[in-house]
C-alpha cells in the first residue's frame, strides 16, 4: 500500500512538472521572438516547485548568436587550459546575464537593463499563460493565486 501511494504521489508530481513545462515552453517560444538568442530552458532547482512564492528556471543562451546580436567581443580571460568560454559551455555553469561572457562594458552597455528587459518580457507573458499551465501558491491565505516564475540565471550552450 505505501509503495501504491508513493507511485501515485510520484505519478502527480511527474504530470505537474510536464503540465508546467509545457507553459514554460509555449512562454520561451514567444520570448524568442525578441530575443532570438535565448534558446531553451532548464529548472534551476531539481525540486522545481519547492520555493513558496516562485519557480525557478535558467535561460539557455546561444552564445554565438548572443554575441553576432550584441556586435561584442568576447571577454579575453583564460583559466589555464580552457577559455572562461569554453568552461561554462563544459559545466553549464550559471551566470547573471546574458551578455555575462561578453565585453559589454566597453561599448558602454548595462547588463542589468538587458537582463531586466527579458525578465519584464518573461514576466508579461507568464501572465497571459492560462492558469492550468501555472503552480498555485500552496498557501491559502495570501494574496496571490500562481507562483511566479523567475529567471535563476543564464546557461551558455
Amino acid at each position: 500500500m505505501k509503495q501504491l501511494i508513493k507511485q501515485i504521489l510520484k505519478e502527480e508530481t511527474e504530470d505537474d512538472s510536464v503540465r508546467v513545462s509545457k507553459g514554460i515552453n509555449a512562454l520561451v517560444s514567444l520570448v524568442k521572438n525578441t530575443f532570438p538568442f535565448i534558446v531553451g530552458w532548464v529548472w534551476a532547482k531539481e525540486d522545481w516547485d519547492e520555493g513558496m512564492f516562485g519557480i525557478y528556471i535558467h535561460l539557455v543562451i546561444d552564445q554565438k548568436k548572443v554575441k553576432e546580436i550584441y556586435g561584442l567581443n568576447y571577454r579575453s580571460w583564460y583559466d589555464g587550459k580552457h577559455s572562461v568560454l569554453q568552461k561554462a559551455i563544459n559545466d553549464k555553469s550559471t551566470y547573471a546575464y546574458p551578455i555575462s561572457l561578453l565585453d559589454y562594458e566597453s561599448e558602454g552597455i548595462d547588463a542589468y537593463e538587458e537582463n531586466r528587459a527579458i525578465k519584464d518580457l518573461v514576466n508579461d507573458t507568464y501572465e497571459i499563460i492560462p492558469d492550468e499551465y501555472k503552480v498555485e501558491v500552496n498557501k491559502p491565505y495570501f494574496y496571490q493565486e500562481a507562483k511566479t516564475l523567475e529567471i535563476d540565471s543564464y546557461i551558455f550552450v
